[in-house]
This record gives structure tokens, C-alpha cells and sequence, in this order.
């Protein structure tokens, strides 16, 4: 009776240490699933921290771009402010140039009209076909202003105040009747003839002529000019030399009053050979 119950307790014994060991080997395998998840878990937080930390430098380096571009813009805009007030400067000067060409032209208008038969060359023409004043700023190509035409055209009906005593002989402008005026006039070269011949035909005297030449020049080129045609009544000067010098007087741009002084010299030169004077000296 006594084996048995060594026996049954031997057996309940050791069934007890195998449910301790059973329990202990389950709680042993949820505590290693356990650490295994926590291990994911860190390495998943480590990974998002790489992550962030590779977005926050990436942040970094755009803001840094962003401020380098900001920097050229507010660059770019100052260079701009700075060429928009150049330019405004530039159209403030072309608007006045342009006002004064308009004053120019008024006054020329004004000319051709109180001398008739002097717009032989189609002045007004050319000044009916110049832009207004708005259109010209309207348009993207604006004119240089450098144009000598604009020095003085405020006052180019004014140049002359009274001072008419430089050259006496307005009226008699062509040559003096005579032998002495005669002899003053050499024969023309080949290349002044051909000036001639191609200058236009100006039906103007040389009186109206005259106070045309005053109007338009400064008192100083006048009495120069007046100068030059008393050189060559007098016979101490070519008719081409006093062309050339006439025409650096006048300069580039008053061509129709070279033409008209070239036209009254050939006038000169014709009324001459009809008194039958030879320009050399020689009477028929």
C-alpha cells in the first residue's frame, strides 16, 4: 500500500514540474516575441529619425537656394529700378527734344509760308510727313536726339536783332554791273557746273533771300556769310571757295538755302554773259 502511494506522489510530482516547465517555456516564447517586436519597433523609429533628419537637410539646402535666389532677385530688381529711372531720364530728354522739334518745324512751317515760292524742294512736305509728337513715343524705335537741327529752334525766327549793318548790298546781291564786277568772276570748274546744274530751280531774289539767311542764322554766321559774299563781289574770292565755306556756314542741314545761293551765283554768272561780258574779263 505504501509503494503505491510513493508512487502516485512521485507521478503528481513530476506532472507538476512539467506544467511549471510548459509555463515557463510559453512565458519565455512571448517574452522573446515580444523583444523581436520592440526590435522592429526601434528600428522602425530609426529609420523614420534617418528619414527626418535626411528631409530636414534637404529643407535646409532649399532654404539656402531660396535665399541665394532671393538675393539675385532684389538684385536684379535694384539693376531694374535703376535702369527704369535711366530710361525715365532718357524719355523725360527725348520729350523735350521732341517738343523743341515741333517748335522747329512750326517755325519752318511759318517761313515757307510768309515767302511764297521758296518751298521749291518740297519742304513742307517733308515736315507734313514727320510724326506727331505722340506717335513718335508710341512707336518702340525712339529717334536719337542728336540732331543739330535742335540747338537753337526756339528762337530761329529771332536770330536777328536789327543788326542788318553787316552787309549793305542785300538788294544787289548778284554781281556789280560792270567790268569791275566782271572781272571778279572766274570760270567755273567742271565740278562747280555740275553743283550748279544739279542744284533745283528756285524761283527767289536775292533780297528775299537775304532776310531769309538772316532769319535762319546765328549773327555770328551771318556776318561770316555776309563776309564771304562781299569777299566774292569784291574779287578777292572764287565762287567755289565762297560755296564751300557758305556750306560749312550753313551746315548739313539747311540744303535748300545752299541750293538757292548756288541758283542766284548761276543767275549772275548768266546776267553777266548777256551784257556780253565774258566771266574772264573779254567782251564779246
Amino acid at each position: 500500500g505504501n509503494m503505491d502511494g510513493e508512487t502516485t506522489a512521485d507521478g503528481q510530482m513530476q506532472l507538476g514540474l512539467q506544467m511549471v516547465q510548459q509555463a515557463y517555456g510559453r512565458r519565455a516564447e512571448e517574452l522573446t516575441r515580444e523583444v523581436e517586436h520592440w526590435k522592429r519597433v526601434a528600428q522602425h523609429h530609426k529609420q523614420q529619425e534617418a528619414q527626418t533628419r535626411e528631409e530636414l537637410n534637404k529643407a535646409n539646402q532649399r532654404s539656402s537656394e531660396l535665399q541665394r535666389q532671393l538675393g539675385e532677385r532684389q538684385q536684379e530688381i535694384a539693376q531694374l529700378t535703376e535702369a527704369r529711372n535711366v530710361a525715365l531720364n532718357q524719355i523725360a530728354t527725348l520729350k523735350k527734344h521732341a517738343a523743341q522739334l515741333q517748335s522747329f518745324k512750326k517755325n519752318i512751317s511759318n517761313m515757307l509760308q510768309a515767302d511764297n515760292g521758296l518751298d521749291t524742294l518740297n519742304v513742307q512736305g517733308m515736315l507734313d510727313n514727320l510724326p506727331p509728337m505722340d506717335s513718335t513715343f508710341n512707336s518702340s524705335a525712339i529717334p536719337s536726339p542728336s540732331i543739330d537741327m535742335m540747338s537753337k529752334p526756339s528762337t530761329s525766327l529771332n536770330f536777328y536783332n536789327g543788326n542788318v549793318d553787316a552787309y549793305t548790298g542785300a538788294p544787289g546781291m548778284g554781281y556789280t554791273s560792270g567790268n569791275s564786277g566782271a572781272n571778279a568772276m572766274p570760270k567755273s570748274t567742271p565740278q562747280a557746273s555740275s553743283q550748279q546744274n544739279a542744284a533745283p530751280e528756285i524761283t527767289m531774289d536775292a533780297a528775299t533771300y537775304y532776310q531769309q539767311v538772316k532769319r535762319v542764322l546765328e549773327p555770328e554766321q551771318f556776318r561770316e556769310f555776309s563776309a564771304n559774299i562781299k569777299r566774292l563781289n569784291a574779287g578777292q574770292q572764287s565762287v567755289d571757295e565762297t560755296l564751300e565755306r557758305v556750306r560749312e556756314i550753313f551746315g548739313e542741314h539747311r540744303p535748300f538755302l545752299f541750293a538757292q545761293l548756288q541758283k542766284l551765283i548761276r543767275q549772275a554768272e548768266e546776267e553777266a554773259r548777256r551784257q556780253g561780258v565774258d566771266p574772264d574779263g573779254s567782251s564779246y
